[in-house]
């Protein structure tokens, strides 16, 4: 958003009394106190503190491991910004701050906490104590190299934040994900309960029970008033042999009925509402609403976002083109073991690319390529190897279809026609002539 400010609103005279700025990129998400004295704002791709180190003052990067492969060219590294190794090659600050505190009665801020997350979704505040948890994934962009990621790209968390008057602001994490490396020697438990992109939270009046919304998993995953997870409630019946990424409803938002036994999650994919019995554990509804989205995209979106499709049900191309756009990251996707290899540049590119920002899939036309660079995403054998799902079902070619009917999708009109001749370089650029 380009505003990253809170308008406070008279609800009598519908006017703007008071705007309050808020340091953050895409302040989105507002939970208000229990007793209505504080307003917590939380920024949606908030970062997580790392930059990028310039090639001309950064290390020699390490060798290659191929004889046939050159020497990589000279290329940046990725660092966390803090980290006092490198602060005498940086010329600037970076905040992060993650979520914000308001004074109700001042309409100012507070105060803020870091470190709560790359990504943050929706927060709630836990019933009698002082702690507000915080949906979100944290980034994992500061390992280097393709080969060492082994797809654990994200860390799927709750953030627990110490929010009592007068306190320190401390966070405290929890990971919902699977333990890295598990893949498809998962236990059977564990690929019940995984988490991928928790993007809601909610908890029962006693607040020893959150329920948390898996939108790539499809299911809600049921923690502890500790932030354990205990178990997970489908919203699909498919078995894991049958998932079915065309039929995925991707559960969005939460609300929990007055009776505390009864949850509602919106399923942004499927455009319906699924009713669970917190008791029975179990959906006992579903309702279906009007859904005028095209066939072809509905029938390709779901592998975008469908975690169900990695090893440890943990991870989906959304991981990083969070709702098809991007995280505001750089990652090292390079490869010191891989082969050169064209991307549509008129010269063989290395390998070892450097760090490289996460580019949004809207607006895109023409081929797309793979998270690496190297492949268009329609031949990806990397992506079909670490999602087999995708290959076996012509998801590929399902999945590769959605950027196209992005491209329609503009949210600024005016701004692609302002930029228009920096969009024509870029072309140029892709295209390598």
């Amino acid at each position: 958003m380009a505003d990253r400010r809170v308008e406070v609103i008279d609800a009598a005279t519908r006017r703007v009394i008071t705007r309050i700025e808020i340091h953050a990129d895409s302040p989105r998400t507002l939970l208000a106190s229990r007793d209505g004295k504080t307003i917590w704002v939380a920024s949606f791709r908030s970062g997580n503190g790392t930059t990028v180190i310039p090639h001309s003052v950064a290390p020699e990067p390490p060798p290659v491991t191929r004889s046939d492969l050159p020497e990589p060219p000279p290329q940046g590294v990725i660092v966390a910004a803090n980290d006092p190794r490198w602060q005498s090659l940086l010329d600037f600050e970076l905040q992060d701050e993650d979520v914000f505190e308001i004074d109700v009665h001042t309409a100012s801020l507070r105060r803020s906490f870091r470190s709560v997350g790359t990504t943050l979704f929706n927060l709630a505040q836990q019933p009698h104590t002082d702690e507000v948890w915080v949906a979100n994934t944290d980034a994992r962009n500061l390992v280097r190299f393709e080969p060492q990621l082994k797809g654990h790209v994200v860390e799927n968390r709750i953030s627990r934040l110490a929010v009592a008057s007068g306190s320190a602001a401390a966070v405290t994490t929890h990971t919902l994900s699977p333990p890295s490396g598990s893949g498809q020697n998962s236990g059977r438990i564990e690929l019940k309960t995984a988490v991928a992109q928790p993007t809601d939270i909610v908890f029962n009046s006693a607040g020893d029970k959150a329920f948390v919304a898996s939108f790539g998993t499809d299911r809600i995953v049921v923690l502890d008033g500790s932030g354990g997870v205990r178990a997970g409630m489908e919203l699909s019946d498919a078995s894991a042999a049958a998932i079915d990424p065309q039929r995925k409803r991707g559960p969005r938002s939460l609300v929990m009925h007055s009776n505390g036994s009864t949850l509602y999650a919106l399923n942004r994919l499927s455009n319906s509402v699924s009713v669970l019995d917190t008791g029975a554990q179990r959906v006992v509804n579903e309702i279906q609403l009007s859904d005028p989205t095209p066939a072809f995209l509905r029938a390709g979106r779901g592998y975008l976002f469908d975690a169900r499709l990695s090893g440890n049900h943990s991870v989906s191309c959304a991981s990083c083109h969070i709702d098809g756009d991007r995280d505001g990251l750089a990652w090292d996707l390079g490869d010191p073991g891989g082969a050169m290899f064209h991307n549509g540049t008129a010269e063989e590119v290395h390998p070892m690319k450097g760090p490289l920002l996460t580019q949004t899939l809207r607006g895109l036309a023409g081929e797309t390529l793979d998270r690496t660079g190297r492949r268009p995403l329609r031949r990806s054998r990397a992506l079909a190897a670490a999602r087999p799902g995708l290959g076996s079902a012509g998801g590929l070619h399902r999945l590769a279809g959605v950027p196209g009917h992005l491209d329609g999708l503009r949210a600024d009109q005016g701004r692609e026609v302002r930029h228009a001749a920096d969009l024509r370089r870029g072309r140029v650029l892709q295209r390598g002539g």
